[in-house]
């Protein structure tokens, strides 16, 4: 399942070292002037951001697929099967967008709190 598979690899992409210190850039600029502890945040964010990244989007983008009835049959011989560029892009940004929804936020809050993240970080409760 090609879609699948890209999901996989958009996931994996967007969980690796260099990926991730790209997001927590964006982060810092747009989230720490929000909170009501901005320096608490620039000094926090980077390194849950590193520990959540890696849990969130491999997760997340392996759902992309998920409004997919079924893979459609396969090209005729000797035509590309590869969806276009356009169809390709508004699904990952749609996929990508749906990371602001608010149930996503919340399931993934609620998800963290009660699954065993918070519990095995060095302080639960302000994880929590």
């Amino acid at each position: 399942d090609e879609c699948g598979e890209g999901g996989a690899a958009l996931g994996a992409y967007a969980s690796q070292e260099s990926a991730i210190a790209s997001e927590t850039e964006i982060l810092l600029a747009e989230v720490c002037p929000q909170s009501p502890d901005p320096e608490g945040c620039v000094e926090g964010l980077p390194g849950f951001w590193a520990l959540l990244a890696p849990i969130i989007f491999p997760v997340h983008y392996s759902h992309i697929c998920d409004d997919l009835e079924e893979c459609p049959p396969p090209p005729p011989q000797g035509q590309a099967g590869v969806p276009s560029c356009g169809a390709c892009v508004m699904r990952v940004n749609g996929s990508t967008d749906a990371l602001a929804w608010d149930e996503t936020i919340a399931a993934w809050v609620e998800g963290l709190q009660n699954g065993g993240f918070c519990d095995a970080s060095e302080d639960p409760e302000r994880c929590k």
